[in-house]
Protein backbone atom coordinates (compact mmCIF):
# COMPACT_ATOMS: atom_id res chain seq x y z
CA UNK A 1 0.00 0.00 0.00
CA UNK A 2 1.02 3.59 -0.64
CA UNK A 3 -0.40 6.41 1.46
CA UNK A 4 -0.08 10.02 0.36
CA UNK A 5 -0.82 12.87 2.76
CA UNK A 6 -1.30 15.27 -0.09
CA UNK A 7 -3.58 18.16 0.72
CA UNK A 8 -3.07 21.90 0.55
CA UNK A 9 -0.24 23.58 2.43
CA UNK A 10 -0.73 25.07 5.92
CA UNK A 11 -3.71 22.85 6.73
CA UNK A 12 -2.35 20.37 9.28
CA UNK A 13 -0.85 17.85 6.87
CA UNK A 14 2.26 17.33 9.02
CA UNK A 15 0.06 16.36 12.00
CA UNK A 16 -1.80 13.97 9.70
CA UNK A 17 1.47 12.57 8.35
CA UNK A 18 2.80 11.74 11.82
CA UNK A 19 -0.48 10.29 13.06
CA UNK A 20 -0.79 8.13 9.94
CA UNK A 21 2.69 6.69 10.43
CA UNK A 22 1.82 5.87 14.04
CA UNK A 23 -1.34 4.07 12.89
CA UNK A 24 0.67 2.03 10.38
CA UNK A 25 3.13 1.01 13.10
CA UNK A 26 0.28 0.06 15.42
CA UNK A 27 -0.85 -2.45 12.78
CA UNK A 28 2.55 -4.15 12.90
CA UNK A 29 3.68 -2.61 9.62
CA UNK A 30 6.65 -0.38 8.82
CA UNK A 31 6.09 3.07 7.28
CA UNK A 32 8.77 3.94 4.74
CA UNK A 33 10.87 5.91 4.12
CA UNK A 34 12.03 6.40 7.68
CA UNK A 35 12.88 10.02 6.93
CA UNK A 36 11.10 12.59 4.77
CA UNK A 37 13.13 14.62 2.26
CA UNK A 38 12.33 18.31 1.91
CA UNK A 39 12.85 17.91 -1.84
CA UNK A 40 9.51 16.48 -3.00
CA UNK A 41 10.83 15.55 -6.45
CA UNK A 42 13.50 13.35 -4.87
CA UNK A 43 10.94 11.90 -2.47
CA UNK A 44 8.46 10.95 -5.20
CA UNK A 45 11.26 9.52 -7.32
CA UNK A 46 12.18 7.31 -4.39
CA UNK A 47 8.63 5.95 -4.34
CA UNK A 48 8.76 5.19 -8.05
CA UNK A 49 12.09 3.37 -7.77
CA UNK A 50 11.48 1.35 -4.59
CA UNK A 51 9.55 -1.90 -4.27
CA UNK A 52 8.19 -2.08 -0.69
CA UNK A 53 8.23 -5.38 1.17
CA UNK A 54 5.05 -7.15 2.32
CA UNK A 55 5.21 -5.52 5.76
CA UNK A 56 6.12 -2.06 4.47
CA UNK A 57 3.82 0.84 3.63
CA UNK A 58 4.95 3.93 1.76
CA UNK A 59 3.74 7.01 3.65
CA UNK A 60 4.61 10.27 1.93
CA UNK A 61 3.69 13.89 2.61
CA UNK A 62 3.48 16.03 -0.50
CA UNK A 63 1.68 19.11 -1.79
CA UNK A 64 1.85 17.99 -5.42
CA UNK A 65 -1.11 16.95 -7.56
CA UNK A 66 -0.78 13.22 -8.17
CA UNK A 67 -2.93 11.02 -10.38
CA UNK A 68 -3.63 7.77 -8.56
CA UNK A 69 -3.07 4.89 -10.98
CA UNK A 70 -3.58 2.04 -8.54
CA UNK A 71 -6.45 0.93 -6.32
CA UNK A 72 -3.85 0.17 -3.65
CA UNK A 73 -3.18 3.88 -3.07
CA UNK A 74 -4.85 5.88 -0.31
CA UNK A 75 -4.82 9.65 -0.13
CA UNK A 76 -5.53 11.97 2.80
CA UNK A 77 -6.27 15.56 1.84
CA UNK A 78 -6.24 18.22 4.55
CA UNK A 79 -8.05 21.48 3.88
CA UNK A 80 -8.70 24.69 5.80
CA UNK A 81 -10.47 28.04 5.70
CA UNK A 82 -8.44 29.63 2.94
CA UNK A 83 -8.13 32.96 4.75
CA UNK A 84 -6.52 31.28 7.78
CA UNK A 85 -4.30 29.25 5.48
CA UNK A 86 -3.27 32.45 3.70
CA UNK A 87 -2.19 34.09 6.95
CA UNK A 88 -0.32 30.97 8.01
CA UNK A 89 1.44 30.75 4.64
CA UNK A 90 2.46 34.41 4.69
CA UNK A 91 3.99 34.09 8.15
CA UNK A 92 5.64 30.72 7.58
CA UNK A 93 7.18 31.65 4.24
CA UNK A 94 7.97 35.26 5.10
CA UNK A 95 6.41 36.45 1.83
CA UNK A 96 4.18 39.32 0.73
CA UNK A 97 0.44 39.34 0.06
CA UNK A 98 0.77 38.97 -3.73
CA UNK A 99 2.86 35.81 -3.37
CA UNK A 100 0.32 34.55 -0.84
CA UNK A 101 -2.53 35.00 -3.33
CA UNK A 102 -0.66 32.82 -5.82
CA UNK A 103 -0.32 30.14 -3.13
CA UNK A 104 -4.02 30.43 -2.28
CA UNK A 105 -4.96 29.68 -5.89
CA UNK A 106 -2.72 26.61 -5.80
CA UNK A 107 -4.24 25.46 -2.50
CA UNK A 108 -7.78 25.65 -3.88
CA UNK A 109 -6.72 23.90 -7.06
CA UNK A 110 -5.09 20.93 -5.33
CA UNK A 111 -8.04 20.42 -2.96
CA UNK A 112 -10.53 20.49 -5.82
CA UNK A 113 -8.32 18.18 -7.87
CA UNK A 114 -8.29 15.43 -5.27
CA UNK A 115 -11.93 15.85 -4.35
CA UNK A 116 -12.95 15.44 -7.98
CA UNK A 117 -10.44 12.81 -9.16
CA UNK A 118 -10.40 10.29 -6.28
CA UNK A 119 -13.08 7.79 -5.37
CA UNK A 120 -14.48 7.37 -1.84
CA UNK A 121 -12.44 4.22 -1.24
CA UNK A 122 -9.19 6.07 -1.87
CA UNK A 123 -9.78 9.51 -0.37
CA UNK A 124 -10.28 11.02 3.06
CA UNK A 125 -10.85 14.77 3.35
CA UNK A 126 -9.69 16.14 6.71
CA UNK A 127 -10.94 19.57 7.71
CA UNK A 128 -8.49 21.55 9.86
CA UNK A 129 -11.17 22.51 12.39
CA UNK A 130 -12.07 18.85 12.94
CA UNK A 131 -8.43 17.92 13.34
CA UNK A 132 -8.06 20.54 16.08
CA UNK A 133 -11.40 19.99 17.84
CA UNK A 134 -12.02 16.26 17.30
CA UNK A 135 -8.58 14.70 16.76
CA UNK A 136 -9.60 11.29 18.09
CA UNK A 137 -12.43 11.06 15.55
CA UNK A 138 -10.10 12.06 12.71
CA UNK A 139 -7.53 9.47 13.79
CA UNK A 140 -10.14 6.71 13.70
CA UNK A 141 -11.26 7.88 10.24
CA UNK A 142 -7.67 7.68 8.97
CA UNK A 143 -7.34 4.15 10.35
CA UNK A 144 -10.60 3.17 8.66
CA UNK A 145 -9.35 4.51 5.30
CA UNK A 146 -6.27 2.30 5.66
CA UNK A 147 -8.31 -0.74 6.65
CA UNK A 148 -6.73 -0.83 10.10
CA UNK A 149 -8.81 -1.65 13.18
CA UNK A 150 -7.61 0.88 15.74
CA UNK A 151 -8.73 0.76 19.35
CA UNK A 152 -10.22 3.95 20.75
CA UNK A 153 -7.77 4.13 23.71
CA UNK A 154 -4.87 4.18 21.24
CA UNK A 155 -6.59 6.88 19.19
CA UNK A 156 -6.92 8.89 22.41
CA UNK A 157 -3.21 8.31 23.10
CA UNK A 158 -2.25 9.64 19.66
CA UNK A 159 -4.53 12.65 20.06
CA UNK A 160 -2.75 13.49 23.32
CA UNK A 161 0.72 12.81 21.92
CA UNK A 162 0.16 15.14 18.97
CA UNK A 163 -1.90 17.77 20.76
CA UNK A 164 -1.18 21.38 19.87
CA UNK A 165 0.53 21.87 23.24
CA UNK A 166 2.87 18.91 22.74
CA UNK A 167 3.67 19.86 19.15
CA UNK A 168 4.38 23.40 20.31
CA UNK A 169 6.84 22.06 22.91
CA UNK A 170 8.55 19.97 20.23
CA UNK A 171 8.93 22.98 17.96
CA UNK A 172 10.27 25.13 20.79
CA UNK A 173 12.89 22.48 21.56
CA UNK A 174 14.01 22.58 17.92
CA UNK A 175 14.88 26.27 18.22
CA UNK A 176 17.92 25.40 20.33
CA UNK A 177 19.26 22.89 17.77
CA UNK A 178 22.31 24.22 15.95
CA UNK A 179 22.50 23.36 12.25
CA UNK A 180 24.94 24.59 9.63
CA UNK A 181 22.81 26.93 7.51
CA UNK A 182 25.44 26.84 4.73
CA UNK A 183 25.77 23.07 4.34
CA UNK A 184 25.57 21.62 0.83
CA UNK A 185 25.05 17.92 1.50
CA UNK A 186 23.49 16.22 4.50
CA UNK A 187 25.80 14.01 6.51
CA UNK A 188 24.84 10.36 7.23
CA UNK A 189 22.72 10.08 10.37
CA UNK A 190 21.96 13.81 10.41
CA UNK A 191 18.34 14.14 11.55
CA UNK A 192 18.07 17.92 11.56
CA UNK A 193 18.93 20.25 8.69
CA UNK A 194 18.27 23.85 7.61
CA UNK A 195 14.76 24.66 6.47
CA UNK A 196 14.45 25.28 2.73
CA UNK A 197 11.80 26.98 0.56
CA UNK A 198 11.27 30.07 2.69
CA UNK A 199 12.28 33.73 2.65
CA UNK A 200 12.69 33.51 6.42
CA UNK A 201 16.33 33.10 7.31
CA UNK A 202 17.34 30.21 9.54
CA UNK A 203 15.08 27.52 10.88
CA UNK A 204 15.42 23.79 11.44
CA UNK A 205 13.78 20.86 9.65
CA UNK A 206 13.28 17.47 11.34
CA UNK A 207 13.58 14.70 8.76
CA UNK A 208 11.81 12.14 10.97
CA UNK A 209 8.64 14.11 11.65
CA UNK A 210 8.69 16.67 8.80
CA UNK A 211 8.10 19.42 11.37
CA UNK A 212 9.91 22.74 10.97
CA UNK A 213 10.81 25.14 13.73
CA UNK A 214 8.22 27.89 13.54
CA UNK A 215 5.68 25.48 12.08
CA UNK A 216 2.79 26.84 14.17
CA UNK A 217 1.97 30.38 13.08
CA UNK A 218 -1.58 31.20 14.22
CA UNK A 219 -3.27 31.20 17.61
CA UNK A 220 -6.84 30.79 16.33
CA UNK A 221 -8.81 30.43 13.10
CA UNK A 222 -10.22 33.98 13.20
CA UNK A 223 -6.87 35.72 13.51
CA UNK A 224 -6.94 36.67 9.82
CA UNK A 225 -9.78 39.11 10.59
CA UNK A 226 -7.42 41.21 12.70
CA UNK A 227 -4.28 40.75 10.61
CA UNK A 228 -5.42 41.46 7.06
CA UNK A 229 -6.54 44.95 6.04
CA UNK A 230 -10.17 45.42 4.92
CA UNK A 231 -8.91 45.63 1.33
CA UNK A 232 -6.96 42.38 1.68
CA UNK A 233 -9.95 40.66 3.26
CA UNK A 234 -12.13 41.78 0.36
CA UNK A 235 -9.58 40.45 -2.12
CA UNK A 236 -9.46 37.08 -0.38
CA UNK A 237 -13.23 36.80 -0.14
CA UNK A 238 -13.61 37.64 -3.83
CA UNK A 239 -10.95 35.11 -4.81
CA UNK A 240 -12.07 32.32 -2.47
CA UNK A 241 -15.76 32.99 -1.86
CA UNK A 242 -17.26 30.22 -3.97
CA UNK A 243 -14.58 27.76 -2.81
CA UNK A 244 -15.25 28.59 0.84
CA UNK A 245 -18.98 28.05 0.41
CA UNK A 246 -18.43 24.78 -1.43
CA UNK A 247 -16.39 23.44 1.48
CA UNK A 248 -18.76 24.65 4.18
CA UNK A 249 -17.01 27.82 5.39
CA UNK A 250 -18.89 31.04 6.13
CA UNK A 251 -18.03 33.96 3.85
Amino acid sequence: MIVFVAGMARSGSTWTFNVTREIIRAAGLKPIPEEQEQDEDALLQQVAQTDPGPQEVFCIKTHRMLRLRSDDIRLICNYRDMRSAALSFMRFMGCDFERTLKAVREMMEITDFYRESCNEKQLLLVRYDDMMEQPQKVILEIASLLGIALQEPFAFHLARKYSRENVKRLLESMQSIDVDQTFVQRQPGQRFEPRYFSNNQGGVYDRRTSFHSGHLTSSNEDEWREYFTPEQQATLNELCGSWLERYGFAV
